[in-house]
């Protein structure tokens, strides 16, 4: 239960919650929202959820003790109330305590005591949460991805594994291509048709071939989740579509939970989610890297940083075959800085040229520049002025913007010398 007082805010008339001794259909209301907090990613522990349910079938009783029970309940609902609209419009962690350079844009104007009073006089509290969740299309796809993947917890496609791929054999892990049969095909359309991939009248129910309308969901599944939009089910897609909806949630929380324990500087807490997140996103390379990208960073700021190119390493070998050239990109990068930190310069400056180069494919101009800069911070550190001079006026020619974020870079490494600033300044 919340240790809070209730007596400041203006919600606590007990009136509210309470008619003739029994609580308020608002009571009720109260009970299943703050059940219902796991929807929007918070724990309904944190409310006192459970209890708060008992004291209501308890308050809802006609048995000795419901009067008291319903009072506990009008004296306790409008604490935990506040509480979660507070969590839900601010964060359950205040960034400025935890990260001297993480922030968010304030909620101005944003009063979870009010905008609860509001509520309960208009008789409905769903208001209240809908005012307090962040105003971002983004965050409700996120929930309801959440709550479509817990729909599937159980669902029977899961129950078993898919079967061999054709060709499969010893470490061959085989391919279905379009046209071909598969005893597995049912299976594939029944779990396709599970995450909405598939329509329910878009293939017959027990295919015989891998036809054009599992092709075209094939593409779609592979195109949600990074890999090569081919519709063919090799090992990256076949590993993907193995992943329970289960395991998908566990691998999400425990990554959100690895973020949130390093942000507040619990890094033991952190590696062991970083490990347990990596364990359960299985073989699915396009998850997988996402997750050694913020480990790297953990085990850098640890001091740590032949295990963090370690893990950057791998991220690129598992990002390779998926042709996400944007994300390869930028881990190439990262991987380029950070084993020139190591002392491996020439390494370094072979992993950034890799990037420029996969930028400029994509006509990303800014981050050509950003790479480019990126060289001559490591010609800077090594001593060659006039070759990092030279890269700052390429970086200049890909992008009227370079030069800022050249003098932001030279600024952030702390480049000691008057002549590495007239260079970047140049």
């Amino acid at each position: 239960m919340p240790a809070l007082s209730a007596r400041a805010l203006p919600c606590a008339d007990p009136d509210r919650w309470i008619v003739g001794d029994r609580p308020s259909t608002l009571a009720g209301e109260a009970v299943a929202i703050l059940a219902a907090a796991g929807d929007h990613g918070l724990d309904p522990g944190d409310y006192g959820a459970d209890a708060l349910a008992a004291l209501l079938a308890t308050a809802q009783s006609s048995g000795a003790g419901g009067a008291q029970a319903a009072r506990e309940l009008a004296a306790t609902l409008p604490v935990a109330l506040r509480a979660m609209l507070a969590d839900l419009a601010f964060g359950r962690v205040d960034p400025r305590t935890i990260h001297h350079r993480f922030s968010v844009a304030p909620r101005a104007g944003f009063d979870p005591a009010a905008v609860l009073a509001l509520a309960c006089d208009r008789g409905s509290l769903a208001g209240a949460v809908a005012a307090a969740a962040p105003p971002l299309p983004l965050y409700r796809q996120l929930m309801h991805a959440l709550a479509a993947y817990r729909r599937l917890a159980d669902h029977p496609a899961w129950a078993q594994p898919l079967p061999p791929l054709p060709g499969a054999s010893g470490a061959r892990a085989g391919r279905l291509d379009p046209g071909q049969p598969w005893g597995g095909l049912a299976l594939l359309a029944e779990r396709l048709r599970a995450l909405g991939d598939l329509t329910a009248a878009g293939v017959a129910t027990a295919p015989t071939v891998h036809d054009a309308a599992l092709v075209d969901a094939v593409r779609v599944f592979q195109r949600r989740h990074g890999l090569e939009v081919d519709g063919v089910v090799g090992r990256s897609t076949r590993a993907a579509l193995e992943v329970s909806p289960t395991s998908r949630v566990r691998a999400y929380a425990e990554h959100g939970l690895a973020i949130a324990a390093r942000r507040a500087g619990s890094y033991e807490e952190a590696e062991r989610h970083f490990h347990r997140s990596l364990a359960a996103e299985a073989d699915v390379p396009s998850y997988r890297s996402n997750t050694r990208v913020s480990y790297s960073v953990l085990l850098h700021g640890l001091g740590r940083t032949d295990q963090a190119c370690d893990q950057l390493a791998l991220a690129v070998r598992e990002l390779e075959p998926l042709r996400a050239e944007g994300t390869l990109a930028q881990t190439s990068y990262n991987l380029g800085m950070l084993e020139a930190e190591r002392g491996r310069w020439d390494v370094g400056m072979a992993w950034v040229e890799r990037a420029e180069t996969l930028w400029r494919g994509l006509g990303m101009n800014l981050r050509v520049a950003k790479a480019v800069i990126g060289r001559a911070a490591l010609f800077l550190e090594a001593g060659e002025l006039e070759v990092a001079r030279e890269c700052f006026r390429r970086a200049f020619a890909f992008d009227p913007g370079a030069p800022g974020v050249a003098l932001d870079y030279v600024r952030s490494r702390r480049f000691d010398g008057a002549s590495a600033r007239e260079t970047a300044a140049t």
